[in-house]
């Protein structure tokens, strides 16, 4: 479990980590929350199309922005339905999120998509109408879009881990999914681990034969201050 065991207000965030459309809900504070679905450009790449290192790039950029200074980060993890280049595609991006928490030294758990269902009060192979219901009769938010749900529901669950009076409030099923194995990855000597980061990625960036100053104005967005480099956000936000 992550070290911050109590009731301050905690800075947390669900990730429904996808190749084209990320959802994402954040929330910090008494009242500061955002949510709202990161696009991928169309003219970076299709869904079908192997994910280009401009499209990485592109999501790392608000990535980072989301889950720097969490307590804890709650993302989704891989769904198998998916098939080819999805398949690669949605290991990619799911693999992008982790290594933004181990850089930044943001403690993460990652969520069976069954248990984000079974968190809201509905079955782990329910529709998404069903647990856009489920989202509705819980935490009385009418949320529109499927990823923003997911993302909501995963912030909630984060949410109940790191902060008791948020575990009080929850229904017995819902104490049940979260008894299930939670493992929280929590990152320390960051230092040592960028540089061997950085080192993979160097080897792994070599093979694939991208040029020198492409690999290193990656890592510099992976694993600096991105702050100031960012543009308006694309996303789509839901009332």
């Amino acid at each position: 479990m992550p070290s911050k065991q109590k009731n301050h207000a905690h800075t947390v965030a669900g990730l429904d980590v996808a190749p084209m459309n990320t959802g994402y809900s954040k929330r910090w504070g008494k009242t500061g929350e955002i949510r709202g679905v990161i696009k991928s450009p169309e003219d970076l790449g299709s869904e079908n199309d192997l994910f280009s290192i401009e499209q990485f790039t592109y999501l790392a950029f608000y990535l980072q922005e989301i889950i720097k200074e969490c307590d804890l980060v709650a993302i989704e993890s891989l769904a198998y339905s998916a098939h080819g280049n999805q398949t690669k595609n949605i290991a990619g991006v799911n693999w992008l999120a982790q290594f933004l928490c181990y850089v930044n030294a943001v403690p993460y758990t990652m969520v069976l998509p069954q248990h984000v269902k079974m968190f809201a009060g509905v079955k782990g192979n329910a529709k998404k109408v069903l647990v856009r219901e489920g989202v509705r009769k819980i935490w009385g938010e009418n949320l529109r879009n499927d990823n923003i749900a997911d993302a909501f529901i995963l912030m909630k669950m984060a949410q109940a881990i790191v902060n008791r009076e948020e575990r009080q409030k929850l229904s017995e099923s819902q104490v049940a999914v979260l008894q299930r194995p939670v493992r929280i990855q929590e990152i320390r000597h960051r230092k040592a681990m960028v540089a061997e980061l950085g080192r993979q990625l160097e080897t792994s960036m070599l093979a694939t034969g991208i040029v020198k100053r492409d690999r290193e104005a990656l890592f510099t967005i992976l694993t600096g201050p991105i702050s100031q480099q960012l543009g308006s956000v694309s996303t789509v936000q839901d009332s």
